[in-house]
């Protein structure tokens, strides 16, 4: 039931690709960032978006899959299984964590 095959290309997703660890390390920076500008944030904001960064953290690990999907379906097995199964899901997160802090940084302070 958690197989998805495209193009004679199957992948599995297992537990491991829930994106769960992305979301503690984001919450764990969250949470960093949080306490060194805590004097600064409007505390209801802060809190408010926590939900919002969580759904984006989703979104960020669903095209991950689909990325993965595509490369191995139609260009390499081997590339998506080897290179970008393992190096794209931190790439996608640290650019969802810039592009999230960027875009909501100043509205979040007081």
């Amino acid at each position: 039931p958690r197989t998805l095959v495209v193009n004679n290309f199957a992948v599995s997703i297992e537990q491991a690709c829930s994106g769960l660890d992305s979301l503690f390390l984001f919450s764990s920076l969250y949470l960093l960032i949080a306490v060194l500008d805590f004097k600064e944030f409007n505390k209801k904001k802060l809190i408010g978006m926590i939900i919002p960064a969580a759904i984006g953290l989703y979104l960020i690990n669903i095209l991950r899959v689909y990325i993965l999907v595509i490369i191995g379906a139609y260009v390499s097995t081997s590339l998506s299984v080897n290179l970008f199964h393992t190096y794209l899901g931190m790439v996608l997160f640290i650019i969802f964590f810039f592009v999230f802090w960027k875009l909501f940084y100043l509205w979040i302070k007081k």
